[in-house]
């Protein structure tokens, strides 16, 4: 079976744009971007962090949630426009 991926990759040049996000687990990939969440009881604070490569001891862009607006219950989200799964 053969299939193809619109992987989209900015580099750490590339501005990305966020915004609230949805609460549904996990990263789930739109035409737009990305939509990532996660479950935590206890956390007061989350990053997300994302890798250009996956071998980069650095990431390329990194965000802090914010608990007001990316956060609904225990489960902390948020939509980065312009990048893809992968």
């Amino acid at each position: 079976m053969k299939y193809s991926v619109d992987y989209k990759n900015p580099g750490p040049d590339v501005v990305l744009k966020t915004s609230r996000g949805r609460p549904v687990l996990g990263a789930t990939p739109d035409a737009g971007g990305v939509n990532f969440a996660l479950f935590s009881r206890n956390a007061t604070k989350v990053y997300l962090e994302l890798y250009q490569n996956y071998y980069d001891d650095k990431p390329s862009h990194r965000f802090e949630l914010d608990p007001v607006k990316n956060k609904t219950g225990d489960i902390w989200h948020i939509y980065v426009h312009g990048v893809g799964h992968g």
